[in-house]
């Protein structure tokens, strides 16, 4: 009898290996074949990317809390996926679409800033994306992300600084989108950023989360001549139409591919985004990336990490002049739902002359430092300016639809967004009262007011109502828009923008008759806010919410004094000079063409020493850069020496309002002036000849720029910079 063969456990392992080999080479060939096209189709499955927390597994009882690492594996032929952790993407070839819910680029390809596969050195820099470039890749990794992460985490204070590098909060708190830890069961809890920063205790960051899905759209940006108030000139469009508002809930994925058919650079920035983990999208010009030349596209894709009213607008020169912006609504599908809806109201003043031109003018001896002026202003892309000056015809009006309601039960909310490059606005409504209840995002104890004055860059949710004692009215109303002239050199050819708000439906034949009810507010910040005085500065966040106390091993202290002179130094009659905006005398002035500050220091190894200075004709014209630790609490002390006013914006972080001066009551003097936390937000005004004092924590990693929002300042050097979390801070 012949025994029966047994097969060697080699012969196993090799037919097994065979197989797996003929399984690879397959599945390699079908990939290739489908990374070939331009567009990949969107994954049914999240990923996760390499800038988000790892999994944190407990230590009862210990000071800190370790971190289980993820591995990356790489098959060939495969998608990258760490075991366990993250699902599979599909791959790309050569000019492929590529990043985080989208592919990884082939062996060999490295993921662009600009999210296409590409072996270009521009694209393989220190601005490429890591995680989504394929094996075997130059990418050098991404900025800021060079160093290898924390195996463990210490465990904050009650209230402390905390954030994925930073710390967890304790047991009871959340971290929230502030980087520092509030109580659980905080709506602060519900953001998408504190769900990536969470306390691994906490149960509200992961109960307040929902399905999250991909926002995608494609963007052409073009020239287009429009009549927006009666006078017909080249606006900047997207897809043919001005203005376009991107909507989303609060932790979807948005992905917006921008193809630049103008005749010069473009870059988006998503004002109000706190873009955690994800700089490279914040969309600046010469300092987080190099603008879209004629021709070029970039895929911006990020996560809506908090809810609110935001907006969308070029970060290239003064651009967004042209009409390259448009509102961001990011919604909280937990929120109350009013029966007249959630519109948006987007105003900005407007040019009749393109921004280039302007600008040439601005920085030229010709214009003596005086701004330009707008010639009238537009309310949802629609004026009477230049019909009311000249008698021209084909002027509108904005149509808003609300429902009526008292103040004790509205029935309206209102997204009101400044846009503007320039002017204050004062907004009203005829008859009606506002109900403020958010500001640039953050939520906060209801205001009722007649009217509101935003500056540029800021926004407010407000509900519309009627006081009561009169019977209800559903009449049409002017919803008014008028431009503070006081802040120009010389006033506006016609400064207000009328909108309808009506409560029914079709839209009403007749135009409103209503008059002006209410006058713009005092603005004396040593009034609460009220019925007659609007005080942004006295406005307090939504709950028991506190910035951290000073630590003085974390706290640090930044002093900008901003003034306007001539450049170069010359006396102040000199018929040649040009006046500049300065910030501890240096006016920033970043070269967008050329690779970005980020590029400029993340292709050093590992970051080691600054980026070879530009030789600026001019020794006041360059930047200077703050470096910031993560965890930092740092304040920031604002002398303005000006005598104009000034909206300054953060990127990526909110902050707190500490101290803000009166007009002319120079700078900050610790004698007198007190330091007391009440709003954070992410835009705040200045005055002239006055102090502002705020602070920040330190808790999301990238360089990021703090400027004044109006926009000939920025051009003309109003800008600092910040670059936090590096490795060799």
């Amino acid at each position: 009898m012949v025994p029966p063969r047994v097969i060697s456990p080699h012969v196993i392992l090799v037919a097994l290996l065979l197989l797996k080999i003929c399984y690879f080479a397959s599945a390699q060939i079908k990939d290739s074949d489908a990374a070939t096209q331009h567009k990949n189709s969107n994954p049914k499955s999240f990923y996760c990317s390499c800038a988000d927390p790892l999994p944190l597994a407990l230590a009862n009882g210990s000071a800190t809390v370790p971190i289980t690492p993820v591995t990356r594996t790489w098959y060939p032929g495969k998608p990258y996926k760490p075991s366990g952790f993250c699902k599979s993407l599909p791959t790309a070839g050569p000019g492929g679409e590529c990043g985080d819910s989208i592919a990884i680029c082939r062996k060999g390809l490295c993921c662009g800033q600009n999210g296409f596969c590409s072996t270009d050195p521009a694209s393989c820099g220190g601005t490429c994306q890591c995680a989504w470039s394929g094996p075997g890749s130059p990418c050098k990794g991404s900025y800021p992300f060079p160093a290898p992460r924390p195996l463990s985490l210490p465990v904050a204070a009650k209230g402390g600084v905390c954030g994925t590098y930073i710390a967890v909060c304790p047991a009871g708190q959340c971290c929230s989108q502030f980087g520092f830890c509030v109580a659980d069961g905080s709506r602060y809890c519900r953001s998408a950023s504190c769900r990536a920063d969470c306390s691994p205790w906490s149960k509200t960051c992961y109960k307040g989360a929902h399905k999250n899905k991909i926002v995608r759209d494609t963007w052409v940006v073009t020239w287009k001549d429009l009549n927006l108030d009666g006078f017909t000139k080249p606006v900047i469009v997207v897809n043919g139409k001005p203005f376009p508002t991107v909507e989303a809930e609060v932790g979807d994925r948005i992905i917006i591919e921008v193809i630049n058919k103008i005749d010069d650079p473009i870059s988006v920035h998503w004002h109000g985004m706190l873009q955690m983990k994800t700089n490279i999208m914040d969309g600046v010009t010469g300092l987080t990336q190099r603008p879209l030349m004629p021709g070029e596209s970039y895929l911006y894709n990020f996560i809506a990490d908090n809810s609110g009213t935001y907006w969308w607008h070029s970060h290239f020169k003064t651009q967004y002049v042209d009409g390259l912006f448009g509102a961001l609504v990011v919604k909280d599908p937990t929120h109350k739902q009013y029966p007249g809806g959630d519109a948006v109201v987007l105003f900005n003043d407007y040019y009749h002359n393109k921004s280039s031109e302007l600008l040439d003018y601005y920085l030229s001896p010709a214009s003596d430092g005086d701004e330009p002026t707008p010639y009238t202003a537009l309310l949802n892309g629609v004026g009477q300016g230049y019909c009311e000056v000249t008698g021209a015809t084909g002027c509108g009006y904005a149509y808003i639809k609300g429902v009526a309601g008292y103040c004790d039960d509205p029935k309206t909310k209102l997204r009101l967004i400044n846009a503007g490059s320039f002017a204050v606005f004062n907004i009203s409504i005829d008859n009606h009262r506002m109900i403020v209840m958010a500001e640039d995002g953050v939520e906060i104890e209801p205001v009722e007011v007649g009217s509101l004055s935003i500056n540029n860059g800021q926004r407010y949710t407000v509900l519309v109502c009627q006081s009561k004692g009169k019977p209800l009215s559903t009449e049409p109303v002017w919803f008014r828009a008028t431009m503070i002239d006081a802040t120009f050199t010389q006033p506006s050819n016609w400064n207000t923008s009328l909108g309808v708000l009506y409560f029914t439906d079709p839209p009403p034949a007749k135009l409103p008759t209503t008059s002006a009810t209410f006058l713009p507010p005092t603005l004396d910040p040593t009034l609460p806010p009220g019925p007659d005085n609007f005080n942004p500065y006295q406005l307090k966040v939504f709950g028991d919410v506190e910035p951290p106390p000073p630590n003085p091993a974390k706290r640090r202290r930044a002093n900008f004094v901003i003034d306007f002179y001539n450049e170069p130094t010359s006396p102040a009659d000199d018929p040649n000079a040009v006046q500049y905006a300065h910030v501890n005398k240096i006016a920033l002035q970043l070269v967008p063409e050329t690779p970005s500050l980020m590029e400029r220091y993340s292709n050093n190894p590992m970051g080691l020493g600054p980026p070879a200075e530009p030789q600026w004709p001019q020794g006041g014209l360059g930047w200077h850069i703050w470096d910031i630790n993560l965890g930092d609490v740092l304040d920031i002390y604002i002398h303005n020496k000006d005598d104009g006013e000034h909206p300054i914006h953060l990127h990526g972080h909110w902050f707190t309002v500490l101290h803000a001066g009166l007009p002319d009551a120079g700078p900050f003097d610790p004698a007198q002036d007190q330091l007391d936390a009440t709003v954070i937000r992410d835009t705040i005004t200045v005055n002239g000849n006055s102090s502002l004092v705020l602070r920040y924590v330190a808790n999301n990693p990238g360089i990021w720029f703090m400027h004044c929002h109006i926009d000939w300042h920025v051009a003309a050097g109003l800008g600092m910079i910040f670059r936090e979390g590096f490795p060799t801070n």
